[in-house]
């Protein structure tokens, strides 16, 4: 019974969490937006491979070892994303 409570309780816990990032993912979309408008504005290339190297730095910095590879990935498949949508928009 203890451990259906417990899972029951983390299941939840990963409920809010997922909730939270869709809400972050979808207001950084609206920031990339922003960038797309700016990158058009300037005739600027979508990848910026410094730019990605310095924000996985940034991040990745204060992560525990145990993680970082796989945050190191996270934000990896965000800036995949972030691009994957900006060459959409500009394409249409």
């Amino acid at each position: 019974m203890m451990i259906n409570i417990e899972l029951k309780e983390t299941k939840k816990n990963r409920d809010k969490i997922d909730n939270d990032i869709r809400t972050l993912v979808i207001k950084g979309l609206e920031e990339v937006n922003k960038v797309i408008r700016y990158k058009k504005e300037h005739n600027l290339p979508i990848l910026d491979a410094s730019r990605e190297k310095e924000v996985i730095e940034k991040n990745a910095s204060s992560v525990e070892e145990k993680y970082y590879r796989y945050y190191v990935e996270f934000l990896k498949s965000i800036m995949n994303i972030s691009k994957d949508y900006q060459k959409d928009v500009k394409d249409n």
